[in-house]
């Protein structure tokens, strides 16, 4: 009696019921994306509505958003192309390509769209392991709406990094938009991955390639506006280390992460790369607590799970 007991478990499992409960489990994976999904929308609109009142409590607010989609609109994107400057455009011409069909939104939708893709990407960022380490929920989410809530790329970047480190030629969306954080390629370099370090050089040659048939000035003029701004004047609100001595320092950071495969130092390594860091560009630790998790064993005890992307 006890034996039919313990072994009718088993013969219910039949391929059907498993089938049945492997679709269940999607089924209530699918119902938690539409929540997040539902979530994400409400943040965005949020932005949208208080961006959309006459004076915005943080002057600051949607900043950056708005001039990726005025850019779209310029006849000249580099008319005002100061580092500090209001409305200045500083990317590549390949980027402003990239958004030129917002021009076709109004700044309402364009904002909901870009607010929705960035939320997205920082819960991506946070969704692996990292969800164990509770203490740095409130800082890293604080970074996160500092970058959202001004509407700029970095927590974008941090998420191309992060792919970058699995399938290299991401790396052109960093060196097409900030360029000097891209200097962080030469983990590649210090760990012998040719491979790597060739795919990346070439997808981003390709991309400038294809955009230069179709606007080959505004790259020449895209490199003044690089050399005008090697040295950048004055600046309120930005962290003031000159890049004489950030550099040296991330170059040697992201070789000693290299040699000792910490790939967490990756951001790091970027964010002093950086031309000018302004408090919201710290939203590039996102990338590196990802990684750094990711590393980190499990709670079993288990050996360290090297995974690039988290989960």
């Amino acid at each position: 009696m006890w034996g039919m007991d313990v072994s009718t478990p088993r013969r219910l499992a039949s391929p059907a019921a498993r089938g049945l409960t492997a679709l269940g489990r999607r089924a209530g994976i699918a119902v938690r994306a539409h929540e997040a999904n539902v979530v994400v929308a409400a943040g965005s609109l949020l932005l949208v509505l208080v961006s959309m009142l006459r004076e915005p409590a943080v002057p600051w607010l949607t900043w950056d958003s708005r001039v990726y989609w005025e850019t779209s609109l310029a006849p000249d994107l580099y008319a005002n192309a100061r580092v500090g400057a209001l409305g200045a455009y500083l990317y590549s011409p390949a980027f402003a390509q990239l958004l030129a069909p917002a021009g076709l939104l109004p700044w309402p939708l364009f904002l909901f769209g870009w607010t929705f893709v960035s939320i997205r990407v920082a819960a991506w960022l946070c969704s692996g392991p990292i969800r164990r380490h509770r203490a740095l929920w409130l800082p890293l989410a604080t970074l996160a709406i500092l970058d959202i809530g001004a509407g700029n790329v970095n927590v974008l970047i941090g998420g191309a990094i992060v792919l970058a480190l699995r399938w290299s030629g991401a790396w052109s969306a960093v060196l097409l938009t900030k360029v000097t954080p891209g200097m962080a390629v030469i983990w590649h370099l210090v760990r012998r991955e040719w491979r790597p370090l060739l795919s990346a050089l070439a997808v981003t040659l390709l991309v400038v390639g294809i955009s230069a048939v179709f606007e080959a000035s505004a790259w020449v003029d895209w490199g003044t506006v690089l050399l005008s701004n090697a040295t950048p004047h004055e600046l309120s609100g930005d962290l003031a280390i000159p890049a004489a001595v950030r550099f040296p320092v991330g170059l040697v950071i992201v070789a000693w992460g290299a040699l000792t495969d910490r790939r967490w130092v990756v951001p790091i390594a970027a964010i002093l790369f950086l031309p000018v860091i302004w408090p919201n560009t710290l939203a590039l630790l996102l990338a590196s607590a990802a990684l750094w998790a990711d590393a980190q064993p499990s709670p079993a005890g288990g050996a360290a799970v090297r995974r690039t992307v988290p989960a």
